[in-house]
């Protein structure tokens, strides 16, 4: 693999560039680890890679073995050697604590994401992503109590749509899911952050409209069906 006076021979040089070649796509699994691994081993095995890629190409230029750039390959090897000692025995042996709890904090965060999915799965209706019939009516029975202690007017908005029937059979159940979806987005739209909208079910939705009179109720009534009554619904 080594001549004297020459260097490296073919074969050894494509062999340190197939080396190089493996140990990038290592690099790049590591990148894609890079959350489940504490950051201080993160940074010091991508080093250790980084400097041995670097020994490696070193290692295809020298002509003689006390060349600058052999001096240099062995002097990147070694401190990447330094860097994988860091990473594997020093955190693993002498401070495993910090490794585990790190664990232990990411397996905490995957856990409540699951957990506040599976609250709003609770809460939700899946399809219009509304609150469903449970969930609307104890938000009801909890305003009902507010506005009866504080006294202030609360008013509720119940809605269905005319011969959605017809839309089931005529089109199929696709489309009359599409036209719930739309339906709840005219909602969303029309409605303050305050206000309450849920699927009562079927084709029937309520609103729960705090600070709001009957007056004004009527003009929010009269305002969300003109909205629904002017969408195109795309199906």
């Amino acid at each position: 693999c080594y001549i004297e006076g020459k260097g490296l021979t073919l074969f050894k040089k494509l062999s340190e560039y197939v080396i190089s070649l493996v140990l990038l796509i290592c690099l790049a699994f590591l990148w894609q680890k890079k959350r489940e691994l504490d950051e201080k081993v993160w940074r010091w095995l991508l080093l250790a890679i980084a400097l041995t890629i670097g020994a490696e190409l070193a290692f295809t230029l020298y002509v003689g073995v006390y060349d600058l750039s052999n001096m240099i390959g062995h002097f990147f090897k070694l401190t990447s050697f330094y860097f994988i000692y860091k990473a594997i025995l020093k955190t693993g042996i002498e401070e495993p604590h910090q490794v585990l709890f790190r664990n232990l904090k990411l397996r905490e965060g995957d856990l409540q994401e699951t957990l506040q999915e599976v609250q709003k799965l609770a809460i939700t209706d899946s399809l219009t992503g509304l609150y469903n019939r449970r969930h609307f009516f104890e938000l009801l029975d909890r305003e009902i109590q507010r506005a009866s202690r504080y006294q202030h007017p609360l008013s509720t908005i119940m809605f269905d749509i005319d011969k959605f029937k017809d839309v089931n059979d005529s089109y199929g159940h696709a489309v009359g899911d599409q036209v719930l979806k739309e339906l709840a987005e005219c909602c969303r739209r029309e409605l303050r952050d305050v206000d309450v909208s849920g699927r009562y079910g079927g084709e029937e939705f309520a609103i729960i409209l705090p600070y709001t009179d009957l007056s004004a109720a009527s003009e929010v009534a009269e305002r969300l069906r003109l909205s629904i009554a002017c969408t195109p619904f795309h199906t």
